[in-house]
């Protein structure tokens, strides 16, 4: 792990501390007011990696992440499936991450598109790890990597080597995936991945995630991205973001309130807001404005010295739902059997 000066969220209204049985959370420090604002994600962890879904890659804006009832946005630098609502988003993204980032999505979409005619939208074999072999596979897949990197650096390439880039070169993988792991290395900072290593992980991943997947599109970005962003697209860090998105990851929606309604347009990690733990009748309301998440507590709710402060992991779905049915839910998405407040007490009237 690189040197960081990156800190854990902190405020004068709450205090991030161990829990029973979620690990950490954030309680409040003293009484607050409703409507007190809580915190909003830092803009250079805003977001660390995310991804936006291939099918809405033209109506979303690849900065801000704005949303227009379906329309396409018209400013696209050619061949990068990338799209902007306005040239100040498009001005913004390349001071961000600069020309070689976007020659790498050229490089991409160039590849993809190839494939495609070559293939058509062929369906991609899935094999499920437990959490030793996902990491055997990780390792290999490192080892490869470093290979990889050494060929691209030599003027005159070996036989060998010649046979080592064209098989990374030609594999098929999901563009999402690809899209995901290559904003790893566009968002890799000492601070970034600081604060991805606080957040917990999940072992099991690659039971419900295609591990063959992600190490494969790691090999492949080695093949096509820039070399100047190559040292920052790693084995490793690819597999703790996969490991770590699976549980902490926000979806990105054509509403900004929080709620899950409209299209699941992608997601994206913000480590400071991943320390809210859920509750079924949440104290806090949250909501997205542009690249950034801000969070403040609820107008009907007072709260006191040392309680809890909870988001809804269920985006407002958990008005309507049965104990049973938000149990279920967030058991299968989210790896946890709700004991919160709500629960309980209906847990009690059962």
């Amino acid at each position: 792990m690189v040197d960081s000066s990156w800190q854990l969220p902190q405020s004068p209204d709450f205090v991030l501390r161990d829990t029973p049985d979620a690990g950490r959370g954030i309680f409040a420090r003293r009484p607050l007011k409703r409507g007190t604002q809580i915190l909003t994600t830092s803009v250079s962890l805003s977001p660390t990696a995310h991804v936006i879904l291939r099918a809405y890659r033209r109506e979303v804006c690849a900065f801000c992440f704005a949303y227009d009832r379906g329309r396409e946005w018209k400013i696209r630098p050619p061949n990068t499936s990338l799209a902007f609502c306005s040239e100040d988003c498009h001005k913004q993204w390349l001071t961000r991450y600069g020309s070689e980032a976007l020659e790498g999505y050229l490089n991409i979409e160039t590849l993809i598109q190839k494939q495609f005619k070559q293939n058509g939208d062929a369906q991609m074999e899935e094999n499920f790890f437990n959490s030793h072999d996902a990491a055997e596979r990780w390792k290999q897949a490192a080892e490869i990597g470093a290979q990889v990197c050494e060929a691209r650096q030599q003027v005159k390439l070996s036989k060998n080597q010649k046979k080592l880039l064209r098989q990374q070169s030609e594999v098929k993988v999901d563009p999402d995936i690809l899209s995901f792991l290559y904003s790893t290395a566009l968002n890799a900072t000492p601070d970034s991945e600081s604060a991805l290593m606080a957040l917990a992980d999940n072992p099991d991943v690659y039971q419900t995630a295609s591990l063959e997947q992600h190490t494969k599109a790691y090999g492949l970005l080695l093949t096509l991205l820039p070399s100047g962003l190559l040292e920052n697209i790693r084995a490793n860090l690819c597999h703790e973001y996969v490991s770590r998105a699976s549980h902490n990851a926000f979806s990105i929606r054509p509403t900004a309130d929080g709620d899950h309604s409209g299209e699941f347009l992608g997601y994206g990690v913000w480590p400071e807001a991943s320390f809210f733990n859920h509750s079924c009748r949440p104290n806090l309301r949250k909501s997205r404005e542009g690249r950034q998440w801000s969070f403040w507590t609820a107008s009907d709710t007072d709260i006191e010295e040392g309680d809890e402060l909870c988001i809804t992991y269920l985006g407002g779905e958990e008005r309507d739902l049965t104990i049973s049915q938000r149990r279920d839910k967030l058991k299968e998405e989210w790896g946890f059997w709700c004991r919160c407040q709500r629960c309980i007490q209906e847990e009690g009237n059962c």
